[in-house]
C-alpha cells in the first residue's frame, strides 16, 4: 500500500504550521493568485510579453478560475488559452515549473521555469506542452471533498473511534 496523501487547503487552516500523520503525508491544496503590482504593468518586459498575448495578472484585476487544485497551483499570469501557474510562487530566477491551465481543465507543462516561458513567449516560441499528471482539477472545494481527496475543517468532521 502506498503513502497516504492528505489534502488540506491553507486557506481554511490558516494557523496550521504542519500536521503529523501516521503513515501519511499532508499536502496543500487549491489556488492561490500572485498578482503583480499594477505599477509594474507599463515595464519594458511586461508590455513586450502583453504584445505577445502573454499577460501576468495584476492586483487592480478581478480574477476567477473555474477549478481547484490538488496539489495548490500559485496562479500569475494568462493568455486566450487559460492560466499560467506553478507548484510555488513564482519568480524570474526561481527554479519552479510552469503548467499551463486551458479553458477546458486540462493541465500541461509549459516551462521548465518562468524566466525561460518568457524568453520563449519574447522570441515568438510556441511553448513545448506535455502533459501533467500530477495535478488534479476540480470544479470547486466541495467537488474535491466529495470524491475523497480533501479535508476541509469547516465543512468535514473529525470523529474518535469508539474504543472498548
Amino acid at each position: 500500500m502506498g503513502e497516504r496523501t492528505i489534502w488540506f487547503d491553507p486557506d481554511e487552516w490558516p494557523d496550521a504550521l504542519g500536521s503529523m500523520l501516521h503513515g501519511g503525508k499532508a499536502s496543500l491544496a487549491g489556488a492561490e493568485l500572485c498578482l503583480s503590482p499594477a505599477r509594474d504593468r507599463d515595464a519594458a518586459l511586461m508590455r513586450g510579453l502583453a504584445d505577445k498575448g502573454f499577460f501576468f495578472l495584476y492586483d487592480d484585476e478581478k480574477v476567477e478560475f473555474p477549478w481547484y487544485a490538488l496539489p495548490r497551483l500559485y496562479v500569475f499570469a494568462r493568455d486566450d488559452a487559460g492560466f499560467y501557474a506553478a507548484d510555488e510562487p513564482a519568480s524570474m530566477d526561481g527554479g519552479a515549473t510552469v503548467y499551463h491551465v486551458d479553458q477546458e481543465g486540462r493541465v500541461t507543462r509549459a516551462a521548465a521555469n518562468l524566466r525561460a516561458l518568457t524568453e520563449a513567449a519574447l522570441s515568438g516560441e510556441v511553448p513545448r506542452w506535455e502533459t501533467d499528471h500530477t495535478h488534479a482539477l476540480y470544479r470547486s472545494q466541495e467537488a474535491a471533498e466529495a470524491a475523497g481527496e480533501l479535508f476541509l475543517r469547516n465543512r468535514t468532521p473529525w470523529r474518535r473511534a469508539k474504543r472498548g
